[in-house]
């Protein structure tokens, strides 16, 4: 079980804690939708590939390591490839702040917000994911739940 524990009151970098112990630290840049996930060590840039595009990713020294294309036409849920793996990251109903996270047809996974003010995460990812990708993940659930609160706040 992994949790997403904010570094500051106000800020939305993160500490991804995995039994108590820091696996990850996710800094946002200041531009919108890009982060440095700092994975035991190993610095990956996670980024929406262009400006208007629904397609994250994952690098690590410019190499791709993880792409996130959303499904459907309201990018309900992303297909999230690395290697030759691929899992789906999908919404929970139709209004739902839950996503799963799908090998298949198989639920073997999920990212909830949870605390009094939901300024945490908690994830339920397959143990036998990499770090960095299970870290993209939860910081790509992070980024779409921003976009829905900016969006009911009309900014």
């Amino acid at each position: 079980m992994l949790t997403a524990e904010r570094k500051r009151l106000l800020s939305r970098d993160f500490s991804l804690l995995e039994d108590g112990e820091t696996i990850a630290d996710v800094a946002f840049s200041s531009w919108r939708d890009r982060a440095t996930l700092d994975v035991r060590g190993t610095s990956y840039e996670a980024r929406r590939e262009r400006w208007l595009s629904g397609v994250y990713v994952l690098e690590h020294d410019g190499i791709e390591v993880a792409r996130a294309e959303p499904q459907g036409f309201w990018r309900r849920s992303y297909e999230i490839r690395y290697g030759h793996s691929t899992v789906t990251l999908r919404r929970k109903g139709w209004t739902g702040r839950a996503f799963a996270v799908f090998d298949g047809d198989s639920e073997v996974g999920s990212v909830t917000r949870a605390g009094f003010f939901r300024t945490r995460a908690v994830a339920d990812l397959p143990a036998g994911l990499d770090a960095a990708v299970r870290a993209f993940i939860v910081w790509l659930a992070v980024v779409r739940w921003q976009h829905d609160q900016a969006a009911a706040s009309g900014g």
